[in-house]
C-alpha cells in the first residue's frame, strides 16, 4: 500500500532550484577620516579624573575623610 504524500515533509534542492550565491554586503559610504577628530583614551584620562574629584567633593562635601574609590579609581 503507498503512503500518502506528507505535506509537512521539507522540502528538496531540487524543488528549489540551483543555491544562489552570497549577495555583497551593502555598506555606506566611506567615513572621511579628516572630518573626524581621532582621541586616544590616555587624553580623556586626566579629565575623567577630574571629573570624578567634583562628583566626589559634590556629593560628600569639602570635608570629605580620607580616600575614596569611585569606579575602580583612588579618589582623593
Amino acid at each position: 500500500m503507498p503512503r500518502p504524500a506528507d505535506s509537512r515533509r521539507p522540502a528538496t534542492a531540487a524543488s528549489h532550484g540551483a543555491p544562489r550565491p552570497p549577495q555583497p554586503v551593502r555598506a555606506g559610504p566611506p567615513l572621511d577620516g579628516t572630518a573626524t577628530v581621532a582621541v586616544r583614551p590616555y587624553v580623556t584620562a586626566h579629565e575623567q579624573r577630574e571629573r570624578r574629584r567634583e562628583l566626589a567633593l559634590a556629593t560628600l562635601g569639602p570635608g570629605m575623610p580620607g580616600p575614596y574609590w569611585i569606579h575602580g579609581l583612588e579618589v582623593a
